[in-house]
């Protein structure tokens, strides 16, 4: 088989290696798609504190079950088009007796922690599967995974039909927050983005979408909102002004979940978070269960014709290359796929 190996800063190389054999408990995947992230782009930069060369990337991923270990229990079989869930947890300590694996102390992510997702053939534990019962659209099934980031998110909040929600950072996580808080029965639903290009793209979903680089972003968005602040904050590109904005704009009582990773913290302002009794809630990675509730909302096809646009390109395994170099340089595209068939 084929696995994609960062072999060195801003390079990857399609090796071979042997299929994987199976352990107990695990079923053999054929990857169908692994979409490129920010933090890929991150490790493909060399801008990752522990994934380095050589190295395989990727924890979105969907594909076909090719065989499952001999005496495993499950209701998956043979030919079942699957989401990988990337967290793999320790399951003694006290978060994960708590169905947190997410806060697991000894937590791997695939594709940061251990190697990832991007080869034909991956060996998975059967618990980290989640089936699709109606899609049959692998590109659509790609998206579980950060479908699965949102869906987490709106978790972490007390969200409501009829409130008004905020985000700042209009990149692909963001957007499909913009779709998820829509679905959730949202009255308003406004983003900030900086880059001209993200803007267009965020405003040919159907939302209103701000300019950060203006220094009445604050009052544009509270005019925006018949003049009230945000009872749902999304602070999402990691920047200290995407925070500001978050905390001025949410609501007294209300939400702001950080869901973007600053490169060197935030400074606060603490009279904001106390003064307004504000939640402020991190989010950190995923859990199964939140996958679940994601491959459940691509298999309703409520979203789908949403979600579809998401994938601004997908590129053949033999040019990852390639597909690294637009999704890193070109902030026209949202989603890049890599095939992996």
């Amino acid at each position: 088989m084929k696995e994609l190996v960062l072999t060195g800063a801003n390079h990857v190389d399609l090796l071979d290696k042997n299929q994987p054999k199976l352990t107990d408990g695990e079923a053999l995947v054929k990857i169908a798609y692994g979409g490129i992230c920010g933090s890929d782009v991150h490790i493909m930069c060399g801008q990752h504190p522990t994934a380095k060369p050589p190295f395989i990337m990727g924890h979105e991923a969907c594909g076909v079950i090719d065989s499952i270990a001999a005496g495993t229990e499950t209701d998956l079989q043979i030919g079942d088009i699957v989401a990988l869930h990337p967290v793999r947890q320790c399951y003694v300590c006290d978060a994960c007796h708590n169905g947190l694996e997410n806060l697991c102390d000894e937590i791997k992510i695939c594709g940061a922690g251990i190697d990832g997702f991007y080869m034909q053939y991956k060996a998975v534990p059967i618990q980290r599967l989640v089936k699709f019962t109606q899609c049959k659209d692998l590109k659509l099934c790609a998206l579980a995974e950060p479908l699965t980031v949102a869906v987490h998110c709106f978790r972490a909040t007390s969200m409501k039909p009829g409130d008004s929600v905020f985000i700042a950072g209009a990149g692909t996580i963001g957007i499909i927050l913009a779709i998820m808080a829509r679905f959730y029965g949202s009255r308003k639903v406004v983003l900030v983005e900086v880059n001209s290009d993200r803007i267009e793209i965020a405003k040919k979903f159907g939302f209103d979408v701000l300019d950060g680089a203006d220094p009445n972003v604050v009052e544009t968005a509270i005019a925006s909102n018949n003049g009230e602040f945000f009872e749902h904050t999304f602070e999402v590109s990691g920047h200290q002004s995407g925070f500001d904005n978050c905390l001025k704009l949410t609501k007294k009582n209300g939400y702001m979940i950080q869901v973007g990773m600053p490169p060197h913290g935030f400074e606060i302002d603490i009279d904001q978070l106390i003064y307004k009794e504000l939640t402020m809630k991190g989010v950190r990675h995923h859990r199964i269960d939140d996958m679940v509730m994601a491959v459940k909302i691509i298999d309703s096809g409520l979203l789908n014709d949403q979600l579809i646009n998401i994938i601004s390109d997908v590129y053949k395994k033999e040019d990852s290359q390639e597909a690294f170099k637009t999704a890193i340089n070109d902030k026209t595209k949202l989603k890049v796929l890599i095939d992996f068939s």
